[in-house]
This record gives structure tokens, sequence and C-alpha cells, in this order.
């Protein structure tokens, strides 16, 4: 009997992880943000980053590659925003390096814009050499994920 119960509580809390609700009314996940990318950074620039950071960590950790690949999709959103983009390409950047293989199987999963966006990042990297991801994604290059590598090494001069 305790471990149905321990198991429905396992369940429920892993339900919700994902949405966190500020207000006991607002959803603050990345569904969220991305519908209301500009209003959200404008009117509550902490909610904002706490949604980043945690969809960040989620992503890092690679405990359910679809975290990863939603987190990813952000890369599709085309902002202004210089902060936002930086933080979003050094997080794509350290995903590829240190998670390579939960990475491009989040790439390899993303939607064509989503796929798009990360290899723009991904051409001109901001905080990494160009050969440190060469080299994370060489051992990939003709496994389940040559296709990804190949359109990597494909778009790079």
């Amino acid at each position: 009997m305790k471990k149905n119960y321990l198991l429905f509580y396992l369940f429920v809390v892993i339900s919700l992880y994902g949405c966190v609700y500020v207000d006991g009314k607002t959803p603050s996940n990345l569904q969220y943000l991305g519908q209301n990318f500009d209003q959200i950074y404008m009117d509550d620039y902490k909610l904002f980053w706490r949604i980043l950071h945690d969809a960040a960590s989620r992503a890092r950790t690679c405990l359910d590659v679809s975290q990863t690949t939603e987190f990813i999709g952000l890369a599709k959103t085309m902002r202004g925003n210089a902060e936002f983009n930086e933080f979003l390409s050094e997080e794509i950047e350290m995903l590829a390096i240190d998670q390579t293989e939960c990475f491009l199987s989040a790439w390899h999963n993303a939607d064509e814009p989503t796929q798009a966006g990360v290899l723009r990042k991904l051409k001109s990297p901001l905080f990494i050499e160009p050969t440190a991801l060469f080299k994370a994604f060489r051992p990939f290059a003709h496994g389940k994920y040559g296709e990804m590598v190949r359109y990597y090494l494909e778009a790079v001069p």
C-alpha cells in the first residue's frame, strides 16, 4: 500500500516538474516563455531568467532528451536580445561538448527551424573553439547521428 502511495506521489511530482506556477495561475515553463517571450522579458526579468536557467539545468542533465530538445528549440527564436542569444549560445555549445550524444539526439529529434537555429549558433561559436566541436562530434560521424554531424560539417567553412 505504501508503495502505491509513493509511486503516485512520484508520478505527480514528475508531472509537475516542468511547470512551476508563479502566482498560482501563471505557468512558468518554456512553452509559456515561448508564447510570451517579449512580455516576460520586459515585465518580469527575474522570472524570464529563472525559466531559462531551470530549463537549461534540466537540458544539461539529459535525463529526458525531450527536455533537451525543448530547450534547444529556443534556437529558432530569433530575437534581437544579445543577452538571451549569448546565454543560449553558451548553453548549446556546452551541451554539444559535454553531453554530445544527448545533444545530437535532441538536435536530431528537433523540428527543421530548430535544427537550422542550432546550426547557426554552432557555425560561429562564441564560447568554444570550432575544433572542440569537431573533436566532440567525430566519434558520432558514422553512427546513428552521422546525418547531424554531416549537416554540421557541410555548413562549416
